[in-house]
């Protein structure tokens, strides 16, 4: 018998398993190694992949440029999947080993559940705000970090960032109080150039560009020498996100309000990366979730099945009484008089086409 389609295999984190790219989008392109898999035919679209949720992906003849798609060159599997399966967001480039933790049925989350993940660039405690720089008469406790001005005086804070050059950034914060009669800026320091920042009570959002060559990798908030002796201004929730052309959170941040991004894009301090399982009720994946990257699935759980043509045929030989379930077989009775001795043995060849 000739076989020229694999059986099902399985695609799990046990396979070798990197990134194809590192584009910022709403999708990630994974490559997988064979490893002790057969062969596939060179840029066969002759694959049925399917995903853990029972959606076919789509067998393309190119590299793909979308979620749920599959393609092999004949010495790797290219696949796609988009950021609601993995919980990588569009300014997430993944590890290896985190995405192998996907192909284990595990998604990237926030703690407290939400996916996609989003991080800020300028993680810190709430609670104490630590990692933040305070000038003289600039406060911080749970509530929030709050400067009290003296006219001719800056009150400054400086918190340090992971930003990079020449990239578009929004900022989203929450102004709890004021009483500033001047503005309050995004100073000519680190990371940016100056910039008014919005300082309503309730949330405010800015999108601002970073400058082409960063030495100090932070930014700093400042008021105006000219601002009143005694006024006060508080806010909390600060944070930063990374907006890439053409993603999701850029379209939000030109669009959205303020308020309805909070919504959206949640503070999280310090943003530790945790994830939870991709199947079960939704009591048991609230409590899956866990801030230790997972190097095993769960209950035996993969998330993506394949067959697909091979390169090669492969000659197997079968009793006919015998063959595998997934070859259709119709069994013939009669009655064989022929005498023992003239007995003739037939060969039988079945390819699949």
């Amino acid at each position: 018998m000739t076989r020229r389609i694999n059986p099902w295999a399985n695609i799990t984190g046990a396979n070798t398993l990197t990134k194809a790219d590192s584009t910022l989008l709403a999708y990630k392109v994974f490559k997988m190694s064979l490893g002790d898999l057969p062969i596939p035919a060179t840029a066969t679209t002759n694959i049925t992949a399917q995903k853990y949720d029972s959606t076919l992906l789509t067998a393309v003849n190119t590299s793909p440029t979308a979620a749920d798609k599959i393609y092999t060159d004949g010495s790797y599997f290219y696949l796609t999947a988009g950021m609601t399966d993995t919980g990588f967001s569009e300014a997430i480039i993944p590890t290896d080993n985190e995405i192998k933790a996907y192909f284990y049925g595990w998604k990237m989350t926030h703690q407290s559940g939400l996916s996609p993940y989003y991080k800020s660039e300028v993680p810190y405690t709430p609670t104490t705000w630590a990692e933040w720089t305070k000038s003289a008469n600039v406060t911080a406790d749970s509530t929030g970090i709050e400067f009290t001005f003296t006219n001719g005086q800056e009150q400054f804070v400086i918190c340090s960032g992971n930003f990079k050059a020449s990239t578009k950034y929004g900022l989203l914060y929450n102004v709890v109080s004021s009483t500033m009669e001047k503005d309050l800026y995004l100073s000519n320091y680190g990371a940016f150039t100056t910039a008014v920042l919005p300082k309503i009570v309730g949330n405010n959002k800015l999108v601002k560009t970073s400058v082409s060559s960063i030495t100090t990798n932070a930014l700093r908030l400042v008021n105006a020498l000219t601002e009143t002796t005694g006024a006060k201004l508080k806010f909390k929730d600060f944070r930063v996100y990374e907006l890439p052309t053409g993603s999701q959170i850029e379209a939000d941040f030109e669009t959205l309000t303020a308020d309805q991004l909070n919504e959206k894009y949640p503070f999280d301090g310090l943003n530790v990366k945790h994830w939870k399982r991709l199947m079960g009720t939704d009591a048991e994946i609230q409590a899956s979730i866990t801030p230790t990257l997972p190097t095993a699935s769960y209950d035996g759980f993969t998330p993506y099945k394949m067959i697909y043509q091979l390169a090669e045929p492969i000659e197997e030989q079968y009793d006919p009484v015998t063959l595998p379930t997934y070859y259709p077989t119709t069994v013939i009775e009669k009655t064989d008089t022929t005498p023992a001795e003239m007995a003739v043995t037939a060969t039988v060849r079945i390819e699949e086409t």
